[in-house]
């Protein structure tokens, strides 16, 4: 079966979104949701990260990532410390424990999205991914 180049597009896109939707879901009943909880695991493995480097990371303008962290700050789930003439990004305790607690959330939704393939295949769509990632 041969398949052109812009559905293999339209198919990651579709599998993208549909995993946004179901993390969304999952992760409303701890106040947050997807974007936001990867802007929180990106501060978790590069504390410190400006703005700009964060937006970069989490794959959002600088402006969206303003938009996304400004409630993460007024939760007390971030803090922000002035670098110079830039703001650098850093977890607080609490933001620390809404990681801890949603890890078994974000792994068990995941998990289920993928429940059709086996560990072969993730492996095989991992390793395709990071080729044109």
């Amino acid at each position: 079966m041969d398949r052109d180049i812009s559905t293999a597009g339209m198919l990651l896109r579709r599998a993208q979104r549909r995993n946004q939707l179901a993390l969304d879901s999952a992760l409303t009943r701890y106040g947050t949701n997807m974007a936001q909880w990867a802007v929180l695991n990106v501060m978790a493995e590069q504390p410190g990260l400006t703005g700009h480097a964060l937006a970069a990371a989490t794959l959002q303008s600088d402006q969206a990532l303003g938009t996304l962290v400004t409630p993460l700050v007024t939760r007390g789930l971030v803090a922000r410390s002035r670098t110079g003439n830039k703001l650098a990004h850093s977890l607080t305790e609490a933001g620390k424990e809404l990681l801890a607690v949603t890890e078994a959330t974000v792994t068990a939704t995941l998990e289920q999205r993928m429940a059709a393939l086996d560990t072969a295949e993730i492996d095989q769509l991992c390793a395709l991914l990071e080729r044109i990632a």
